[in-house]
């Protein structure tokens, strides 16, 4: 879903645009990225945020080495 949030739980490889040309990124360990695009379904690729830049990743990388952030609320 589009604006969740994931804490990567192994480095996890990407792609992102740079000067016109696409360079291969490595996403750390324990880096959070947050879905821009969705939903994630199949095996297709994803745009997520991080770094401050938009990142494209495989689905399946996120599901596998990703675990959902849950966002507190506040109280009213």
């Amino acid at each position: 879903m589009p604006h969740e949030s994931y804490r990567l739980k192994a480095e996890t490889i990407g792609i992102r645009s740079e000067n016109q040309r696409s360079v291969v990124v490595a996403i750390p360990y324990n880096a959070i990225v947050t879905v821009a695009t969705g939903p994630l379904e199949g095996n297709r690729l994803v745009d997520v945020m991080w770094d401050g830049k938009v990142v494209v990743i495989f689905v399946e990388d996120l599901r596998e080495r990703g675990e959902l952030v849950k966002v507190k609320v506040a109280a009213r």
